[in-house]
């Protein structure tokens, strides 16, 4: 079992579009540089790696690295179609290791929506897909995908590139606010957002 805890990346493929004749697309059955295994609910799939690639993973954010995320993702296309929007990489850690700076973050791999302050792009085939590919993403403990920051990752396929937005370190006198886009900062609403903001009606009257 320390074999795998230690060296398993865990990969969730999601499409936000499903099709009646999914049955009939061919899985890819290329040999893979890794060993891929997809689990009997055909939901996650788990990624092996020998041990000093894995440490090189977590241990100088592999995933941060352009080369290293591509030859992964041109892997798991050897075993898979290319019919998913998404990837996820979840790293089979406890908690966030010292070593990566983020609980989850996602790189951009293709657009074609205007509208949303974003640049129209394409780098799909450097990934290995034939352009269904939108984005990769990489969670840093096992638990954040259902607990942590995984739909706040997903939001920044889309949001928040149009609207400036501004928010502090602290709080006290004398303080100044920096940029915090792609997220919502000070926007209020309703609720709170997946990329921040406040509940509009929490806002409290101090005079002055």
């Amino acid at each position: 079992m320390k074999y795998l805890k230690y060296y398993i990346l865990v990969l969730f493929l999601f499409s936000i579009s499903c099709s009646k004749y999914e049955d009939d697309i061919n899985y890819p059955n290329e040999k893979t540089d890794h060993e891929i295994t997809l689990h009997s609910n055909n939901r996650v799939t788990s990624l092996l790696m020998t041990n000093s690639e894995y440490k090189d993973w977590v241990n100088n954010d592999g995933f941060s690295n352009s080369e290293k995320r591509k030859v992964i993702t041109n892997d798991i296309y050897k075993k898979f179609p290319d019919k998913y929007d998404f990837i996820f990489f979840v790293l089979n850690e406890p908690d966030i290791p010292e070593s990566i700076n983020y609980y989850g973050k996602l790189i951009g791999v293709s657009n074609d929506i205007e509208g949303t302050g974003q640049s129209i792009y394409n780098y799909s085939s450097d990934y290995g897909s034939e352009g269904k590919l939108k984005s990769i993403m990489q969670l840093s403990g096992l638990e954040y995908l259902r607990s942590g920051p995984a739909l706040h990752e997903l939001a920044h396929n889309w949001a928040n590139f149009g609207i400036e937005t501004h928010y502090i370190n602290s709080s006290g006198n004398d303080i100044s606010s920096f940029n915090y886009k792609p997220h919502w900062g000070f926007t209020g609403g309703n609720t709170k957002g997946q990329l921040g903001g406040f509940k509009q009606s929490s806002l409290i009257e101090n005079g002055g």
